[in-house]
This record gives structure tokens, C-alpha cells and sequence, in this order.
């Protein structure tokens, strides 16, 4: 725990570092945000981030993790209501692909930082924090497949879906959302037992 500093203290700091690494993101990537960039945004010392976290990287894999956790946790309430209403299942699915879109998560994944972060902090598990979307999906679904569908091809199957997220720029303009949301629709359709 970071010494010289009240509970207080150590809230405001933390909540200024996260809102000043999640703006360096969106501005330059994980690899060129600096240290000085971080400290100058949140108006601490260099010398004060060490006492919080071991690297710019550690901040940085906090605040995607967070905002990957944000993002899951929300399916996860819209699921668990959703039962086997495949309306509301392809709804909720939909919202998250569009959460994810809006977000830092698939630039980060695009510009390869994501594995950037997993070669800098081998013992976070970096992508196994990533994958864990995945595999909560998979379960969720795993008592209301319909016969001959796996969870591994439902796993398969969405990680498919965020493909497409990845070049959106290939796709006509304007038809992105909808065609996202035709091919949720079928997804859910087929692998959901009536």
C-alpha cells in the first residue's frame, strides 16, 4: 500500500490515475503513454505512481480489465433475466457488442497491445481475463443448446462475431449494426432449444 498517503488520499490518486491512463489510451495506445504523461494528468510524482503501481502497464491492463469486467458483468445481469427469450438474449448479446465496439477494448485488440500487456505481465493472465467473456458465455448457454451444438462451437461462434468488430472499415457504411444484429439474431435462433 503507497505510504504517506490518508485512505482518502489514495482514492483520489487511484480514481485520477485510471481517468488519466483510460484518456492516455484513447490517445496513445499503450505503448506510447508514458510514466510523465500519467503523473502530469493525474498531478502526482513520478516517484508517487511507483508507490501505486509497478508499471505504466499494471495501470493500464487495470483500467481495460475494469472496463472488460463492466461490460461482462452487465450481459451477465441481462442474461441471467433473459432465461430463453431469444429476443432479449440477442438484445443483450447485441448491447455488449456495441459496449465493446464504443470502448478502448478493440483498438487495444487491434493494435496488438493487448499482447503487448500479456508479454509485460505474464503473471496477470492477461489473456486469460480476455478469454473469460468467452468461456462465461459458453456456460451460460450450455444448458439450453440445442443438440449437436457444443460449447466450444457457441465459444467458436462468438469469437467469430467479435471478429467482425476488428474492420469494420471493410463493411458499407452505415450497414455494420444491422448486419451485426442479423447474424446475433441467427446465432441465438440456432443454438437456443424452443
Amino acid at each position: 500500500m503507497p505510504a504517506g498517503f490518508t485512505d482518502s488520499e489514495r482514492k483520489i490518486i487511484t480514481t485520477k490515475l485510471r481517468e488519466a491512463a483510460l484518456e492516455c489510451l484513447q490517445r496513445y495506445g499503450v505503448r506510447q503513454t508514458t510514466v510523465d504523461q500519467l503523473t502530469n494528468q493525474a498531478g502526482i510524482s513520478k516517484g508517487a505512481f511507483y508507490s501505486f503501481y509497478e508499471t505504466k502497464e499494471h495501470l493500464m491492463f487495470e483500467v481495460l480489465d475494469e472496463t472488460r469486467r463492466s461490460i461482462h458483468d452487465e450481459l451477465g445481469d441481462r442474461l441471467q433475466a433473459a432465461g430463453r427469450d431469444t429476443e432479449k438474449i440477442s438484445s443483450a448479446l447485441f448491447d455488449m457488442f456495441m459496449a465493446t465496439k464504443s470502448s478502448i477494448i478493440i483498438d487495444i485488440v487491434k493494435n496488438r497491445e493487448l499482447d503487448y500487456l500479456d508479454r509485460k505481465l505474464p503473471e496477470s493472465d492477461v489473456s486469460k481475463s480476455f478469454d473469460m467473456n468467452m468461456k462465461f458465455i459458453g456456460e451460460y448457454f450450455s444448458g439450453s443448446l440445442c443438440d449437436g451444438i457444443s460449447n466450444a462451437s457457441v465459444v467458436t461462434a462468438m469469437a467469430m462475431l467479435y471478429s467482425t468488430m476488428m474492420h469494420t472499415e471493410l463493411y458499407l457504411p452505415g450497414e455494420f449494426e444491422l448486419a451485426l444484429k442479423l447474424l446475433i439474431d441467427a446465432f441465438v435462433n440456432q443454438i437456443i432449444k424452443k
